[in-house]
């Protein structure tokens, strides 16, 4: 682990990884998706996306924007499935396992980290888009009974 000094005033919340973050998170495609990876520190060739606004989003709960790296750490780095949003060119990366069919339905029943990509870039979600997929996620957010338990679920 890196060794670094930190001057505070105030208070301060502090989440960090669990393990080495990556230079690149690959991903899995479920569908088209013009993306293969986040890409976190520059190369020669490639960018450093961490800072790119995302959307994240978690079944039941209000979406919040924030940067691709700090979406990553608060999903454990378990999004590496990606598909498109539905209705919209925007696209999502998710974990696997989250996705569940009821009845021929398929939900999200994990968080979903929702981004903007062209050409195998990323870049910044738009307020726009973050709003319109905020309320998109709130309209087909229901409830699947699991036994005895209510799970929240994005209808995708």
């Amino acid at each position: 682990m890196e060794k670094f000094t930190v001057n505070i005033t105030g208070d301060v919340n502090i989440i960090l990884p669990h393990g080495k973050i990556h230079r690149r998170v690959r991903l899995k495609r479920d569908g088209y998706a013009p993306v293969s990876g986040f890409q976190l520190t520059p190369n020669d060739e490639e960018y450093d996306e961490s800072n790119v606004s995302v959307l994240l989003a978690v079944p039941g709960q209000k979406a919040k924007s924030m940067c691709l790296l700090n979406a990553l750490i608060e999903t454990g780095f378990r999004c590496t499935h990606v598909r498109q949003v539905p209705t919209f060119d925007l696209y999502m990366a998710y974990e696997k396992k989250a996705i569940v069919t009821v009845s021929g339905e398929t939900y999200l029943t994990g968080p979903a980290i929702v981004f903007y990509c062209f050409d195998d870039e990323l870049w910044d979600i738009s307020s726009g888009d973050a709003g319109l997929v905020r309320r998109l996620f709130e309209e087909r957010t229901v409830q699947l009974r699991h036994g005895d338990e209510m799970i929240p679920a994005i209808a995708l």
